[in-house]
């Protein structure tokens, strides 16, 4: 990602339209889980919002305390990306027990009909 901004606009993307194509297939489901469905809506806004207030996080050293510029720049640099890999770790491993839910709530015929329009 460029910024935080486009990281944030894409956390947003992802999660809304995974709630939306859940919605649409929980709504041709012949007997759908009203309780189980908002539980998984909810969980997604949920990580939507927490992911999104982990962008923001800041380096917790100064320059002062390194001998030169260039150590400093190279550590807050190594703390960014550790920082950013587990951001997109937790994310993705969130991700995917919400859709192991949204599979196991929503039948295959119902997901795969919204693929072929509905009959």
């Amino acid at each position: 990602m460029a910024n935080k901004r486009q990281l944030k606009k894409r956390i947003d993307y992802v999660c809304s339209e995974l709630a939306y194509e859940f919605q649409l297939a929980a709504c041709i489901t012949p007997e759908p889980d009203f309780e189980a469905i908002a539980d998984i809506v909810h969980r997604l806004a949920a990580l939507q919002n927490k992911t999104r207030a982990r962008v923001n996080f800041s380096f917790d050293k100064t320059p002062a305390e390194f001998e030169t510029p260039r150590q400093y720049a190279a550590a807050r640099r190594a703390y960014n990306k550790a920082a950013y890999e587990r951001l997109r770790e937790d994310y993705s491993k969130a991700l995917a027990d919400i859709i192991k839910d949204m599979n196991r709530v929503v039948p295959a015929e119902s997901r795969e009909a919204i693929y072929r329009g509905v009959e």
